[in-house]
């Protein structure tokens, strides 16, 4: 039965005992809550790619701990918006992706691509601007100007990765890419010159680089892509309503306005210094 049919008893009814009145009393009350929470989307769960440092990593300790820019972005987003958004890990990168898929996950940040736009609506404006680049060991440089320049060549990429749909495309029909499961076995990899390049986003493989100190593997100085990352609702999640999407979407424009992402990726570039000196 509707919520909306259910009537409140009179005296009379109450102290004629009436036991229809009474279950549906008890029903009401049982049905009032779970309606209440069902609808409560006063906090949000977001997450992104935990090696992806300095814009989101994680810990090695029990629970797991998200430190980054995405982290703090998250948190004065949602205080802007109204909307308690917890930045949670949620596994690997590919998995963190199907956590979305499924709606597990509100909000995920990510590069646009033509596939995820299936079952992600992207929020605007974006994030933060990101360059990917073409990394290469010193002891077997070669000239990097335009795509093409990669043909004939071995390369590496970290699975579940886009560099943006253009790239993605062109690599797809062009480009012999290896897949390998993480961003520290693809620099081991190019230390040891088992391939020609490595696509993968400036910042955090400089990042990684200086935690591995892989010092003969080097950034190209011309990007290979530049991309926005955006913050993503999951069309599964049940709080994916034009009104949220709203508040995030005028919280995303003043953090736009107010260039949160230049002040956060500072505070997190010196964050990551900082670890990686004290170990």
């Amino acid at each position: 039965m509707p919520l909306a049919d259910y009537t409140l008893p009179t005296e009379v009814d109450l102290l004629l005992g009436d036991t229809a009145m009474l279950k549906k009393i008890l029903c009401l009350l049982l049905i009032i809550p779970a309606f209440s929470y069902a609808n409560d989307c006063s906090r949000l769960t977001a997450s992104s790619n935990t090696e992806y440092p300095p814009y989101l990593w994680h810990t090695n300790t029990q629970p797991v701990q998200l430190e980054g820019l995405l982290v703090a972005f998250m948190q004065r987003l949602g205080e802007v918006a109204g909307i308690s958004i917890d930045t949670i890990y949620a596994g690997p990168w590919v998995r963190t992706q199907s956590q979305a898929h499924d709606g597990k996950l509100d909000l995920i940040a990510a590069f646009y691509t033509d596939g995820r736009a299936q079952w992600l609506d992207y929020l605007h404006p974006e994030v933060i601007q990101t360059q990917s680049a073409v990394w290469i060991n010193k002891k077997n440089p070669f000239v990097f100007n335009q795509l093409s320049d990669l043909k004939n060549r071995t390369g590496l990429s970290v699975i579940g990765n886009s560099l943006g749909q253009e790239f993605d495309n062109y690599a797809n029909e062009n480009l012999v890419v290896t897949e390998v499961s993480s961003v520290h076995q693809a620099l081991r990899m190019m230390e040891e010159q088992r391939a020609d390049y490595l696509v993968y986003e400036l910042e955090p493989g400089r990042a990684y680089s200086m935690q591995l100190n892989t010092n003969e593997v080097i950034s190209l100085a011309k990007p290979v892509s530049s991309e926005v990352l955006f913050l993503a609702f999951s069309k599964q999640s049940k709080c994916n309503t034009e009104l949220i999407k709203e508040k995030l979407s005028a919280a995303l424009q003043q953090a736009l306005q107010e260039n949160w992402a230049e002040e956060l990726i500072n505070k997190a570039q010196l964050r990551w210094q900082h670890l990686q000196n004290s170990n």
